[in-house]
């Protein structure tokens, strides 16, 4: 955990102040989503089930970043500055990308190798939540 923080919190540098007096607040934008957003999802079907002070790290790094594309001082409240950068927190934002995931591998057959790793629940006898669509 605390080496993708590392990771990410080293991409901080390439979008320090004074690189945003260059840049355009959506050229910011971009670089963080690419760099340091790519960081925080990598394997992040893993987050499922992590520790709340895990979490609560990511999110600290992930509204660092927020601070630094808009420029927003450090006690304004983070949530409106997220929405309007269109990001999840990262708890959600984990939940939204293994949803994802799990829901292409089942309709899609896409990506391959987890398509066959995934299948419907099919109880032996009938149930109240039989036309419920549950994973094995």
């Amino acid at each position: 955990m605390s080496m993708s923080t590392t990771l990410v919190e080293q991409h901080f540098t390439t979008l320090s102040p004074t690189a945003h007096q260059v840049i355009t607040d959506e050229m910011a934008q971009t670089v963080a989503c690419a760099v340091v957003h790519s960081q925080l999802d990598y394997c992040n079907s893993l987050y499922v089930g992590m520790s709340d002070t895990n979490f609560a790290k990511l999110q600290w790094v992930q509204n660092s970043l927020a601070r630094i594309v808009t420029s927003a001082r450090k006690h304004d409240h983070i949530t409106p500055v997220l929405n309007r950068l269109h990001w999840l927190p990262v708890r959600q934002r984990v939940m939204y990308k293994t949803a994802m995931l799990t829901y292409k591998s089942l309709n899609i057959d896409q990506p391959e190798h987890l398509s066959v790793l995934i299948s419907n629940y099919t109880p032996s006898h009938q149930l109240q939540s039989s036309d419920h669509q549950l994973l094995s």
